[in-house]
């Protein structure tokens, strides 16, 4: 994964330190990154494990609900297509 500069940094740090996924510098590690991902089983195993290990199979849910409490309490505008 190659972050977006600003927060998307905490998160790309937050998956490759866990071993979640592989984090990308440049055009070049994305494309060796990729290939390394496609080429090797026990690569693709150990990421899966550890998504599975870290991340909650009701996280869908839980992020849902806390964007829907916050737009009932009208801290989170909508907006509406023109």
């Amino acid at each position: 994964m190659m972050p977006i500069p600003g927060c998307e940094n905490d998160n790309a740090n937050f998956f490759s330190e866990r071993e979640m996924s592989l984090k990308c510098e440049n055009i070049k590690q994305v494309v060796d990154n990729t290939k390394k991902l496609i080429e090797n089983k026990n690569l693709q195993k150990q990421i899966i494990e550890n998504q599975e290990k870290y991340i909650s199979e009701d996280a869908c849910e839980r992020i849902a609900d806390v964007i829907i409490k916050e737009l009932d309490r009208g801290s989170i505008r909508e907006k509406r297509a023109i």
